[in-house]
Formats: structure tokens, sequence, C-alpha cells
């Protein structure tokens, strides 16, 4: 799913783009599928909501995905290389221009800063990601969302199998993130990728799809039910992923 800002939902009529606001979108849509188990996943931001359903309802995960996640912040951390776009979102005296100037070379540059290959970033990956920008309220919503982007979750508290993926050469969240996101997390295992940035899945997604299958396949039903046995395991299903 597109998460509210993201894509072809954007803006939301709650226009709530908390962390705590996306949790409960997403569990609407869960809620709304009929979907009893799930492994969730998600890519940046999306890594940070996966963390923070995970958190509010346990019972529902199976195990975790998360790639190049945000949401945690390590002590001594570095300071993460923002797009462009990103730092003026978050400046209060100019992000209220983006809503209605966001010029294309602000995008190609945000997507170059992602990505560890210039040449992956064509054209048209470029104009999918500013015409989804341009559509009616994404702007806002987005610089709605970028208000809350420094708020944290306490990946400790998760003990759900989990697959953290990394690439190498991210420069928005470095490395060393993943690998104290492993150490703090009681169940999580770090596949870093070489030449790979912040994105991998799109970067190399036969590479990356491989691990995640093998993660799923890992998986055993006893393991997903061990910490809340269902009421009526025939009625339950697991869904192999909700993917952010």
């Amino acid at each position: 799913m597109d998460l509210p800002a993201h894509g072809l939902t954007g803006k939301t009529a709650e226009n709530d783009y908390s962390t705590e606001g996306m949790v409960r979108a997403v569990h609407s849509l869960i809620s709304q599928l009929g979907i009893e188990r799930l492994v969730i996943g998600g890519n940046s931001m999306g890594g940070k909501i996966s963390m923070a359903y995970a958190l509010a309802h346990p019972q529902k995960i199976a195990g975790l995905v998360l790639v190049d996640s945000a949401g945690f912040v390590p002590e001594n951390s570095p300071e993460p290389t923002l797009p462009l776009g990103f730092k003026l979102a978050r400046l209060p005296g100019i992000s209220w221009i983006m809503e209605t100037i966001t010029p294309r070379s602000i995008i190609k540059q945000g997507l170059e800063t992602a990505m560890a290959n210039d040449d992956l970033v064509t054209n048209a990956m470029v104009d999918r990601s500013w015409h989804l920008l341009l559509m009616d309220g994404s702007r806002k919503a987005l610089l709605d969302y970028f208000s809350h982007i420094n708020e944290r979750v306490d990946p400790s508290r998760i003990t759900a199998p989990t697959l953290i993926q990394w690439g190498r050469e991210d420069r928005m969240i470095p490395l060393s993130v993943g690998r104290a996101l492993e150490r703090a997390m009681p169940n999580a295992t770090l596949v870093v990728y070489d030449h790979l940035g912040h994105i991998p899945m799109e970067e190399d997604p036969q590479r990356t799809v491989l691990d995640v299958r093998m993660f799923l396949a890992s998986l055993q039903p006893e393991d997903a039910w061990k910490s809340a046995p269902p009421r009526n395991a025939a009625k339950n299903s697991i869904t192999p992923a909700a993917n952010f």
C-alpha cells in the first residue's frame, strides 16, 4: 500500500500524518481486508510505520521486513545526507512554497541521493514520482507528514522474527544505523547489500527478493502463534507480506 501522503494515496480525509495516524490507516486497511496475521514490511519511513504497527498490534505480526528503516536513531549516529527536497520541507519559513512550486529537478536529485547508482534514475522514474507528488493535495499532505518525521519507535520491544535489509551505500540512513537496529531487536537478522543505496528493493529487486523469500519460508506457523495463540486457528491466516 502507499501510505497516506505518499504515492497514489496522497492526502486523506483525516489529515493525520503522525506515526499514530499512519498506524491507524494501516490497521484500517488490514481489518477491511480481513487479514488475521501478516508479515509486515516497509522501506525508510515505511519501516518505521511497520515497527510502530508491530508495537501497537503485536498479536497480528508473524514477522517484519525492515528495509533501510527510519524511526530509530542510535547514540552518536552520523548526520544523514538528506535530499534538498527533504531539507526544504523541514524549514518552516520555506516549506510552504513547496505546496505550489515543486521543480522536477528536486525529485531527480532526491532519487539520485537515494540510489547508489545514478544510472538507475531514469526519466520515466523521475516523471512518475513527480506526477504523483503533483496530485491534488499531495504536496501539503507530504509537508504535514514531514512535521512528524522525527518521531521515534522503540524496536527493542519487538520480539517477532525480523529481516533487516540495508544497502551498504545508503547515504540517507547509514549502515551503522542498520547494525545498531539489529543489536537492539531481540530476534532480528541483518543482510547487507554491496553497491546498493537507500532503496535496495528498487535498485536490485532480484537480489533482495531472494532473501525475503527465504525469510518468509523460515517462518513456521507455530512460531507465528507462539506469543498469542489464535482463538480459532481454522479461521486465521498468515498473509505473506504487506509492504509500504
